[in-house]
């Protein structure tokens, strides 16, 4: 939801930590995009090869949408990941954050 959110709204969010995260209805999600620019916009994105409530596929078209729109994505796929969040999103996370005080 937080992903459909920012995309539809932008300019109101400075980051999108989106872990395990996609779109939630995959079809036609471009469409309801904002033709705005998201240009600000960091996004991490992460998903796995082998996860069973967000396939791949899912994860990398979710990272190419706001790519798109001139966000700055960064995906990283997990080798044989189940549907969990790493210590290392985490502190990637954190740094984020940290970064916009």
């Amino acid at each position: 939801m937080a992903i459909e959110y920012v995309l539809r709204h932008p300019g109101h969010c400075g980051d999108l930590i989106a872990f395990t995260g996609s779109f939630m209805h995959q079809r036609g999600a471009q469409s309801k995009v904002s033709l705005k620019s998201l240009a600000a916009l960091r996004v991490p994105l992460t998903g796995s090869d082998v996860d069973e409530r967000i396939p791949e596929r899912a994860a990398r078209e979710t990272a190419r949408v706001p790519g798109v729109f001139g966000a700055e994505v960064r995906l990283e796929i997990y080798a044989g990941r189940p549907h969990v969040v790493k210590d290392d999103e985490v502190k990637e996370a954190r740094s984020l954050l940290e970064s916009r005080l």
